[in-house]
């Protein structure tokens, strides 16, 4: 799918990009709200963060059969085409399908970057608030440049160092306020996600590269079949020996099922977002999550903020801008028009 800069198509662009940042923004928020109602309400009762991280993967498994339907029904492309595209992501770079063996083992490999972070993250929520979950997890975008850096051999760019520090200086101060914050148990184990979400990601931009909606969806499905093979004996297992504690007759299924549904909402809106319209729209979408979270703890949890958590959260989420938005293109493009500009005065 491709958008014309002029017209009704940049109207609808403008449109798109509004509604996936704030989708993204209240998705990421409410999704953490509901996973932390579900593990506080009480824990001697149910306290299942594993179980919950299964469930959310389970959720993805639709994903690519409604986006095929979709295809069919509302386009003119033909779900073959649209399957061969999709299956580009098992063929290496000559187009030779992967043996069956590789598959597998890349699959297990994924999931568990896949289930690792989510799980983490989970377990934070009993330690930590939403809000400061959410902060200091967008640390994992300067820990991307970093990694990228050194494995990658991605360019150097000020911007994003200094952002690094920020992000750092942010972290450091929304870490003081443990009446906001919640234990310093919950901000390592944001960071710890956060590292592991750094790390997911540069290992997917390496081994893949750059995919298509499609190929995501597709990807995202093959990723929730593989955790229904393989995950689910030890989801069955943490279960039986009461590493997640359920009893069935008080299990808060609305807010397992609300934070299921948005956090599947919420990958999406960041696939849809990245694929087909900007990455720069969903940076900003994260960054929006960032105050709304604040202000539904503040809101509905009656949590205080004092000025660390202020002056954190403003450091952080500085920090998020310089490690996302584009200033060294934004500023290579400006000085290219001023040479243009130079040369044709000439």
């Amino acid at each position: 799918m491709v958008y014309s800069s002029h017209g009704g198509n940049s109207s609808l662009l403008t449109f798109l990009s509004i509604f996936v940042a704030l989708a993204i923004a209240l998705t990421s928020t409410f999704a953490g709200q509901f996973a932390k109602s579900a593990l506080t309400l009480d824990e001697k009762l149910f306290s299942a963060p594993y179980s919950m991280t299964y469930l959310n993967t389970l959720f993805m498994i639709p994903l690519y059969p409604i986006y095929l339907l979709i295809k069919k029904n509302f386009t003119q492309t033909t779900v073959k085409t649209v399957h061969k595209d999709a299956v580009k992501l098992l063929e290496d770079r000559k187009g030779s399908r992967y043996p069956n063996w590789t598959i597998l083992i890349a699959g297990l490999i994924i999931l568990a970057g896949w289930i690792a972070p989510n799980y983490i993250f989970v377990v934070s929520l009993k330690f930590i608030s939403v809000s400061a979950a959410t902060s200091i997890n967008s640390l994992n975008a300067a820990l991307v440049f970093i990694i990228s850096i050194i494995w990658l051999k991605e360019a150097f760019s000020w911007f994003k160092a200094c952002g690094v520090l920020l992000s750092i200086a942010g972290v450091v101060l929304v870490s003081m306020d443990s009446n906001f914050t919640g234990s310093i148990t919950g901000v390592i184990l944001v960071l710890s996600c956060a590292l592991c979400i750094a790390l997911y990601n540069t290992t997917f931009k390496k081994v893949f590269g750059d995919l298509t909606f499609s190929q995501v969806l597709f990807f995202l499905s093959l990723l929730g079949l593989t955790n229904l093979i393989f995950n689910t004996l030890p989801a069955v297992l943490m279960i039986y020996f009461d590493l997640d504690r359920i009893v069935w007759t008080a299990v808060p299924w609305t807010a397992i099922f609300a934070n299921a549904l948005l956090a599947t909402l919420f990958n999406i809106s960041v696939n849809f977002g990245i694929a087909i319209l900007n990455p720069l729209v969903v940076s900003i979408g994260i960054l929006m999550g960032i105050p709304i979270s604040a202000a539904v703890d503040i809101l509905l949890r009656d949590l205080q903020a004092g000025l660390t958590i202020l002056i954190g959260g403003v450091l952080i989420s500085l920090g998020f801008c310089l490690n996302t938005l584009p200033f060294d293109e934004w500023i290579g493009k400006r000085n290219s028009v001023v040479d243009k500009r130079k040369h044709q005065a000439v």
